[in-house]
């Protein structure tokens, strides 16, 4: 994705520099902000999904849960936009590391000390499952 059109663009004020992740949805991006230096990760629908509104709807939201619920362990949504070719995105919090699925296809079955923390935590919010 080296010859992606993004990279090195402004989408608002965020400088966007890599690519994350490739997903169904579209791509997410690491990006800075221009002024104050903060990293962010840029949610962009794919061309395919940025024209169809039940999906701009859905987009909006998860933004919307994702926000209402204020957990902290799950990722804070903070600006919407569109960029220069009309796709949809939005920003949230950089979190770096590697996702759950990526640690699994590392260790493979992961061991009850450290399954147990993650699943009390989640019990403890009854909320997230919304």
């Amino acid at each position: 994705m080296q010859d992606d059109p993004l990279i090195g663009t402004l989408l608002g004020h965020f400088k966007v520099e890599r690519v994350i992740a490739v997903g169904g949805m579209g791509v997410i991006y690491q990006a800075t902000h221009s002024v104050i230096g903060r990293t962010a990760a840029i949610k962009v629908l794919s061309e395919k999904y940025s024209s169809d509104k039940n999906m701009i709807k859905r987009l909006h939201r998860e933004a919307r849960a994702v926000n209402q619920i204020g957990h902290p362990n799950i990722v804070d949504i903070f600006d919407f936009g569109q960029t220069p070719d009309r796709r949809e995105y939005f920003v949230m919090e950089y979190l770096p590391g590697v996702s759950l699925a990526q640690m699994m296809e590392r260790r493979g079955r992961l061991p009850w000390a450290l399954v147990n923390p993650i699943m009390t935590q989640m019990l403890r919010y009854p909320d997230c499952s919304r």
